[in-house]
């Protein structure tokens, strides 16, 4: 805990955080199932949420589960990307989850 608070990052807080990013992940592919029963704007803004999410976990672990050194964070061209195409390619992401 004080390593936390002073802003060093030990090798045991990576692991931590690497087990919260898969843990994480899990409760997102669960939480897919929800866009694809709620119609039209809800669902689309439910998958952008799961999306999100997705792509700051993917962003954490590509800094090494180091979130105490930089924060993860979409970028204004990155968020715009992943609205638009959220929107119009929302059936096709729901059918290849792995678009996420």
């Amino acid at each position: 805990e004080a390593d936390i608070l002073a802003g060093r990052s030990t090798p045991a807080f990576r692991r931590l955080l690497s087990f919260e990013v898969e843990r994480t992940r899990a409760l997102f592919r669960t939480g897919l199932a929800l866009p694809r029963e709620i119609p039209g704007a809800a669902g689309t803004a439910l998958l952008l949420f799961i999306r999100g999410g997705w792509g700051i976990l993917a962003k954490i672990e590509r800094g090494g589960f180091d979130t105490l050194a930089a924060r993860p964070v979409w970028g204004r061209w990155e968020k715009r990307w992943l609205v638009l195409e959220t929107w119009l390619c929302r059936d096709r992401i729901l059918a290849e989850p792995a678009r996420l």
